[in-house]
């Protein structure tokens, strides 16, 4: 199974809202193999995981620059692609990203084996750097909100 799905268990069953990233990693990998998952994608997950605690410790002191301009690298393009950045853009423009959380999306998102990033990777990033952010009630209620309405737009379509 791939690590994604590792991540979205964590995330719905592990963590608590706003409270940052408090994980006892070996009894968590135990359990995930318990469940069936498979020892790379739990190994993959849980070192996102901490590298991610590791980006939140890091960033969470840096307060959310005034300057909404970021310039992309090469690989970023590359990895990320042009349509989902100009998501990205999008939630910080609707302010449910700062520029704080953009870039432990970003981190995270590079951090994906997954190629390429399709919406629903960008979607998740968002919700779990939201989820995770002590700050981060309100902008993810605006990105729930965001989700909802994008979905409801889907639906219409078809």
């Amino acid at each position: 199974m791939p690590m994604l799905q590792v991540l979205l268990y964590v995330f719905e069953n592990c963590m608590h809202s706003h409270t940052g990233i408090h994980l006892d990693y070996e009894p968590l990998k135990q359990k995930l193999m318990g469940l069936g998952y498979e020892e790379a994608s739990v190994g993959d997950a849980l070192s996102w995981l901490r590298d991610y605690e590791e980006d939140l410790n890091t960033l969470s002191c840096q307060p959310p620059s005034l300057v909404h301009h970021r310039v992309y690298g090469r690989e970023e393009y590359e990895k990320i692609g042009v349509e989902q950045i100009d998501t990205l853009l999008l939630l910080e423009r609707q302010g449910i990203l700062n520029s704080r959380t953009r870039e432990l999306v970003i981190a995270r998102l590079m951090a994906l084996q997954e190629v390429p990033i399709v919406s629903h990777h960008i979607r998740c990033m968002v919700l779990f750097v939201l989820f995770s952010d002590p700050k981060g009630a309100e902008a993810l209620a605006k990105m729930e909100y965001f989700v909802s309405k994008e979905n409801n737009e889907v639906l219409v379509r078809h």
